[in-house]
């Protein structure tokens, strides 16, 4: 098997996967508590749970994000990158400010600390998240 065969194969693996662990996450994340949205004053008040759902990516947009992310740092393709673009899109969607969804995203895409992300590549991040996940590419 020829290697641009072998990428294109696991680049498909890779997208159905993706799809199903993204269906799964879904249910998962909406009993998290980031319904909560902290004051400047330090007081916290909650979302409304029907502003937290948001459909799943379509596989050629985790493609892409996937792809995307690769160009930044090739780690940041493991780990289900597509679940974080969604924590990410979240954010966004919530109307967090770009620093606190720029911390946002390194905080989940780096790796558990095995490996240490610039604030540079943080946005890069977050651009790759809001063209690929976040602007309407799902199924």
């Amino acid at each position: 098997m020829s290697s641009r065969a072998r990428q294109a194969a696991v680049a498909a693996v890779l997208t159905v996967a993706a799809a199903a662990t993204i269906a799964l996450a879904g249910q998962f994340y909406d009993g998290l508590d980031r319904n909560r949205q902290d004051g400047q004053d330090g007081s916290t008040q909650t979302k409304n749970p029907a502003d937290t759902t948001w459909p799943s990516p379509a596989p050629t947009a985790v493609a892409g994000l996937i792809a995307a992310l690769g160009e930044i740092n090739p780690e940041l393709r493991y780990g289900s990158p597509e679940l974080k673009a969604m924590l990410i899109c979240r954010d966004i969607k919530h109307g967090d400010s770009d620093e606190r969804v720029t911390s946002h995203a390194l905080e989940i895409f780096s790796g558990g600390g095995s490996f240490s992300l610039t604030n540079d590549q943080g946005a890069h991040i977050v651009s790759a998240v809001r063209e690929n996940i976040c602007t309407g590419n799902q199924s």
